[in-house]
C-alpha cells in the first residue's frame, strides 16, 4: 500500500503562487514513488480562503480560472475525511492532523508543514511523521 502525504496548505499556496520553491518539488515527489497525496474538504475551504486574502490578492494577479484549475488538481488527488483532534496549540491546525492521522489508518503517513504549532508535535503522534519541507526532501525523495 502506498504512503499518504498530506501537505500543509501553506505549502500548496507557495508552490501555486510561484511554482519555483521546494515547496513545488514537495507536490511532485508526494504524488510519485509510491506516495499518494491526500487532501481533506477542509483545506480546500482554507485554501479558497487564504488565496482569497487581500495581501495575496493584491501582490499576485490570480485569475479565477487558475484557481478552478488549482482545485482540480487537488480533487484529481484522493480525498479523506479529517479525523476530529484537539491536539494542537492552534485549533485551525487540527485539520490537518487529523487528516493525516486518518490517510495514516493502521500504518504510516507524511505531514509536511513549516507550521510551528504542528511542528511541536513532531514524534508525539502514533502514524504521523511529522516532516519540514526541506526534511522530506532530504529524508523521503531517493536521489
Amino acid at each position: 500500500m502506498s504512503e499518504p502525504v498530506v501537505v500543509d496548505t501553506n505549502i500548496l499556496v507557495r508552490a501555486f503562487l510561484s511554482g519555483k520553491m521546494e515547496e513545488d518539488e514537495i507536490l511532485k515527489h508526494a504524488i510519485s514513488g509510491g506516495r499518494r497525496l491526500v487532501y481533506g474538504r477542509d483545506q480546500l475551504v482554507e485554501l479558497a480562503e487564504v488565496l482569497g486574502y487581500k495581501r495575496i490578492t493584491k501582490k499576485y494577479r490570480v485569475e479565477a480560472e487558475e484557481l478552478e484549475k488549482l482545485g482540480r488538481w487537488v480533487m484529481e488527488r484522493e480525498e479523506v475525511e479529517s479525523e476530529k483532534v484537539g491536539l494542537c496549540q492552534d485549533p485551525d491546525d487540527n485539520y490537518a492532523i487529523g487528516l493525516a492521522k486518518r490517510a495514516a489508518g493502521r500504518n504510516k503517513a507524511f505531514l509536511v508543514t513549516g507550521d510551528k504549532h504542528i511542528l511541536k508535535l513532531k514524534g508525539k503522534i502514533e502514524g504521523v511523521e511529522i516532516l519540514r519541507p526541506g526534511e522530506f526532501l532530504r529524508d523521503q525523495v531517493p536521489s
